[in-house]
């Protein structure tokens, strides 16, 4: 493969002369795009979103009184299920907090503790599959596997090794742990 290499004052030159020959009047651009040292490509709206194109919708907020069961300490993690039920980890109350599709508040899972069920810290990470969360509490070096509807943990698994790194998923929907091999 090959990588063209063009100078900016060559490339300033193009664009000029791409500019004159389409005369008329100039839209202003939608996006600008560079490129930055390391070949890395930047690109910067400079105009809000026109109906029918991309753009961010808010689409509900959930925010429970202060000193109610609901309410947010400090939000961390989050996973959407496909019904609109979101889950919350809340570093202030180390438990994970679930709303229903409408931004009620469902119930707690977890507390702070070494036990089944229990967070060492709220900094954990949350990932859906399926009806199965998987909670990652690095703290407590270990995985556990609670059921989406609520109720006991399903299994609670140890780290392959002493290594921290977030939990993912494949293209099979399967659950990925990152460890390093003991070779």
């Amino acid at each position: 493969s090959y990588i063209l290499s063009v100078s900016p004052r060559l490339r300033a030159a193009v664009m000029l002369l791409t500019v004159s020959a389409c005369g008329g009047e100039r839209a202003a651009p939608i996006a600008l795009v560079d490129t930055l040292p390391g070949g890395i490509v930047r690109t910067i709206s400079t105009a809000p979103a026109d109906s029918g194109q991309w753009h961010l919708v808010l689409e509900r907020s959930i925010q429970p009184p202060d000193g109610s069961p609901g309410a947010i300490g400090y939000a961390g993690s989050v996973a959407l299920a496909d019904d609109g039920t979101l889950y919350l980890a809340d570093a202030g109350s180390t438990s994970i907090k679930v709303y229903a599709p409408d931004g009620s508040f469902v119930r707690e899972m977890g507390r702070q503790g070494s036990g089944p069920g229990e967070f060492e810290t709220g900094n954990i990470q949350l990932l859906l599959l399926g009806d199965t969360l998987a909670v990652q509490d690095p703290s407590a070096s270990r995985l556990t596997l609670f059921p989406a509807a609520g109720g006991e943990p399903l299994a609670i698994i140890p780290p392959a090794c002493c290594h921290y790194s977030r939990i993912g998923r494949d293209g099979a929907g399967r659950l990925l742990i990152p460890a390093l091999s003991e070779a």
